[in-house]
């Protein structure tokens, strides 16, 4: 792995305990989408180790997850997340899928 540059260090710290600063700086096209149930929850995860979030479907729960994934990930090394669904399809179909697209959108 090559070492990082203290600019990038000093990126990394920042996102560290702030997922709404990632996404606003990974993703700007789309940090002006964000709901404010999705920001709130962003923080929560910071502080919090399980927080729960009950809602409708097409709400947005999924992309949110798939970025908060993202940002855990992009900010803590080594790093494990644990990940259930009520199903495989949820799973596969819906998250893993949510997770390569924002992934895709990220810079190169």
């Amino acid at each position: 792995m090559a070492e990082l540059s203290a600019a990038e260090l000093e990126v990394l710290e920042s996102w560290y305990d702030d997922p709404n600063l990632f996404d606003r700086e990974v993703w700007p096209a789309d940090s002006d989408k964000s709901e404010d149930w999705q920001v709130k929850a962003s923080d929560l995860v910071v502080k919090h180790d399980r927080i729960a979030i009950r809602s409708g479907h097409g709400v947005g729960k999924t992309a949110w997850l798939a970025r908060r994934i993202i940002w855990w990930g992009s900010t803590r090394f080594p790093w494990k997340v644990g990940v259930t669904a009520p199903s495989s399809s949820q799973m596969y179909d819906a998250l893993w899928s949510e997770l390569a697209k924002w992934h895709g959108k990220m810079p190169a």
